[in-house]
């Protein structure tokens, strides 16, 4: 029921991106080639916005634009809610400066997940024919972005791991419910959902002309 269109940019929670370590270049880190001609940075945009040379951006109505970290769904300024550019626009490509597009190619699976995989089946009981811990691995990944390296890992450490280095990637959900936590309150939604909401529902079209088919429960 919802028309949502990105214009003003999409927006993560306040508690996200709080989750990274200063260090961690992927909370946000100048981009060599763009970020000198633009001003914008890879990662998160949260703050006063700054353009080429150092020059603080306004809004259009003449005020600072400076993106607070808070958020409200259900109403917003232009201004409120920290942005993401994960994707960075690649800085060769003749569109990145002429337009509003890029040439990224997307994200579909990247060796940091299959390592992330590899540390979930080792936390969860599994054997590593080399040898390796499921933190060992986990720092592998983290080490290389300036983030401390971690001693322990349970399940809620492994999850929020998953999060941080695949965000915006499209796993969350899936990851969410694999670790029993789709349903939990979260910032903006206090109230723990149904566990019905775990899968979604049949089209109703398939259910009308399917007699074998059962809808699932919920809906």
């Amino acid at each position: 029921n919802q028309t949502p269109d990105g214009w003003n940019g999409f927006t993560t929670l306040a508690d996200f991106y709080k989750s990274f370590e200063a260090t961690d270049e992927r909370r946000g880190v100048a981009y060599p080639g763009l970020t000198d001609k633009i001003g914008l940075r890879a990662g998160f945009a949260v703050g006063q916005q700054f353009g080429p040379g150092g020059v603080p951006l306004k809004q259009r109505g003449g005020q600072p634009l400076i993106f607070t970290p808070d958020v409200n769904l259900n109403f917003s300024t232009e201004a409120q809610g920290i942005r993401v550019f994960k994707y960075f626009p690649q800085p060769t490509a003749s569109n990145t400066v002429n337009d509003d597009n890029s040439d990224n190619d997307y994200v579909i699976l990247r060796y940091a997940d299959v390592m992330l995989m590899k540390a979930e089946a080792l936390m969860r009981g599994g054997t590593d024919p080399l040898g390796k811990s499921a933190v060992e691995i986990v720092n592998s990944i983290r080490t290389p972005r300036g983030a401390s390296n971690i001693t322990t890992l349970d399940a809620a450490t492994m999850l929020a791991e998953r999060g941080r280095e695949l965000y915006y990637e499209g796993w969350r959900r899936n990851d969410l419910i694999r670790f029993e936590k789709f349903n939990d309150p979260v910032d903006q939604r206090p109230e723990k959902t149904d566990k019905t909401k775990t899968i979604y529902p049949i089209p109703q079209r398939a259910v009308d002309t399917n007699p074998n088919l059962v809808q699932n429960a919920g809906y």
